[in-house]
């Protein structure tokens, strides 16, 4: 018991010191983020505050929510989509009082893929889906209504939300535990080798649709097109972005508080370097977004 008591008084002591960042997956675009923030104002925020800025790898949005309503972390970086479907459940408003936008990463693409042959389960817009197959026609979302489709990781909670925000009824399943012979869903960069590879097997096709219809459902949903070279051959489907924003707790403490002012300050004032050196090649999109360095210009 002494020494179970010992070991809990060390990590807390340890916590009190900190200044988490819950980013992603070792190597991503999350932890490459959070890394460089570490490099670039760690020692700052260690000066001037006395806190260790940390960045911890995580399983990605859903985690990093939770770790900041549970008080695990101090920064999460996380998906709009992900944020606000939470947020809409959330029945005692703890999202609402317990986390703030500290500033904007970049956007990520919904992709809806199709495997070549597919069709929906009811003959409503069967020839909707015979057409795309046949002229790759832009169409509307709705056309997934009552459908399987299937996800894997934080993907899985972005098509719930994108069913729960557009009245969908879609059955999402996790892919990695099933065999996938629908609608594949993935929200990630453009590009993405993952894409890459199912377009170039010939099995599977990129859904484009009226990224419109969702921007009118949800904000955080933007009219975007993603581009794939196929065979030789550019390939582009209307879809839409969704960003992913760093956010943080709302602490009591103006030490605290004045620590993330700092932070955000840092990241801000390094903005070029961090272009320049940093090992993420998020940078240029993230200024953009958050207009940093527009004054200077």
């Amino acid at each position: 018991m002494r020494f179970l008591v010992i070991i809990f008084l060390v990590v807390f002591s340890f916590a009190k010191k900190d200044l988490t960042i819950a980013s992603g997956g070792k190597g991503g675009n999350y932890y490459q983020v959070a890394e460089d923030i570490v490099n670039f104002c760690g020692r700052e925020i260690k000066n001037k505050f006395g806190y260790n800025l940390i960045n911890v790898p995580t399983s990605g949005s859903v985690e990093n929510l939770n770790g900041l309503l549970r008080k695990k972390y101090s920064i999460g970086f996380v998906q709009q989509d992900v944020y606000a479907f939470f947020k809409k459940r959330d029945q005692l408003n703890e999202i609402e009082n317990k986390t703030q936008k500290l500033f904007y990463l970049y956007p990520e693409y919904l992709h809806i893929l199709i495997p070549i042959g597919w069709k929906p389960k009811s003959n409503g817009f069967l020839s909707l889906f015979e057409n795309i197959f046949n002229k790759n026609k832009t169409i509307s979302i709705y056309s997934l209504k009552n459908q399987v489709v299937y996800a894997k990781g934080g993907a899985i909670i972005s098509a719930q939300a994108l069913s729960y925000f557009l009245g969908l009824n879609l059955k999402v399943v996790d892919a990695s535990k099933a065999k996938v012979n629908g609608p594949f869903i993935f929200v990630t960069g453009s590009g993405d080798s993952r894409i890459q590879a199912m377009l170039n097997s010939g099995k599977w096709m990129l859904l484009s649709f009226n990224g419109a219809e969702l921007a009118n459902k949800a904000m955080f949903y933007k009219p975007a097109k993603v581009t794939y070279i196929v065979n030789g051959k550019a390939v582009s489907a209307n879809t839409v972005s969704i960003m992913s924003v760093a956010y943080s707790r709302k602490y009591r403490s103006k030490k605290r508080k004045e620590a993330l002012k700092a932070l955000k300050e840092c990241i801000r004032s390094n903005i070029d370097d961090l272009i320049d050196d940093g090992v993420s090649d998020k940078w240029t999109i993230i200024q953009k977004v958050n207009g940093w360095g527009d004054e200077d210009e």
